[in-house]
């Protein structure tokens, strides 16, 4: 019943925010930024389209949505602890599609929130300080706010290929979908990431 309800709750939570929340947010930085400058308003939009969590204050739109079409419609899983598992019962799920193709597109949705975020961060800072003798004060060119921009990409992109390639199914998973306590997870509609037995991921793993 758990799992029927976070299902529930996701997609009507993702429907309801693309219809009302955030295109009433993009209207009025698009339309009305009112004394927001160009290029913090630029780093809230693109924020806006990759992710979905509005519990924070800076957290804006354009990110924020590719982030909830994913976690909530594309691949919405549902932790299977203590095992190193996820029931994956999105859209995507349960079609035949490779389960790291899977992995990597929902690797995609974790880390695409975070470079919009820091830009935002970094132009907001910059604003801040431009008239004081910060250290930390770039030059007006943004070089070093594009270079450490694409640094964090970079480095994001390796935890995108990491869950590639070593989110591997695991050679126990029949037997141990047969077990009891996740026996009911095969009558499911959908894909199970299953890494290894109890608190041992295997491949998904390091060190």
């Amino acid at each position: 019943y758990t799992v029927t309800f976070c299902y529930s709750y996701q997609t009507y939570y993702c429907i309801t925010a693309a219809l009302t929340w955030h295109p009433a947010v993009l209207y009025l930085l698009i339309r009305k930024p009112g004394p927001l400058s160009k290029d913090i308003r630029h780093g809230y939009i693109a924020n806006q389209l990759s992710f979905a969590n509005v519990s924070q204050f800076f957290n804006s739109q354009l990110t924020l949505m590719l982030n909830e079409w994913i976690f909530c419609l594309l691949i919405r899983v549902y932790p299977l602890v203590p095992y190193p598992a996820l029931h994956c019962g999105g859209l995507l799920c349960g079609r035949g599609i490779h389960p790291q193709i899977l992995l990597t597109i929902l690797a995609i949705g974790v880390v695409c929130v975070n470079p919009p975020f820091e830009f935002l961060l970094l132009t907001m800072h910059q604003k801040l300080v431009s008239n004081t003798t910060s250290r930390v004060h770039f030059s007006r060119s943004c070089r070093t706010q594009h270079a450490m921009i694409f640094a964090l990409t970079a480095a994001l992109m390796v935890n995108v290929v990491g869950f590639g390639v070593l989110g591997q199914r695991t050679k126990k998973a029949e037997e141990l979908l047969n077990r009891p306590e996740l026996a009911w997870v095969k009558e499911r509609h959908g894909e199970v990431f299953i890494f290894g037995d109890m608190y041992d991921a295997e491949s998904f793993q390091f060190g």
